[in-house]
């Protein structure tokens, strides 16, 4: 979620108008939009954590070994070099 998404949807709240069914605007609107969204960034890194720690458990690791890495993914991955 980028900053200018959250500041729209936090400014939503500010700037709403008379017409459907909820809050009008003003500082009650604006909460309830602020709630929305750290709501979201919370689930968003609760599930992220969650993806990392089953590929650890799965991959064995989330990076590889140095000399692999050294030598290059593709050689250790693909028997193939890369770019000369």
């Amino acid at each position: 979620m980028s900053l200018e998404v959250v500041v729209r949807v936090i400014l939503t709240g500010v700037f709403i108008r008379e017409g459907y069914n909820g809050p009008a605007g003003g500082w009650l609107q604006f909460w309830i939009q602020a709630k929305s969204v750290l709501v979201a960034v919370v689930w968003s890194a609760l599930v992220a954590s969650v993806a990392i720690l089953v590929a650890k458990v799965f991959c064995e690791g989330l990076r590889v070994d140095a000399a692999v890495e050294y030598g290059g993914l593709d050689l250790s991955d693909h028997g193939e070099e890369d770019y000369g």
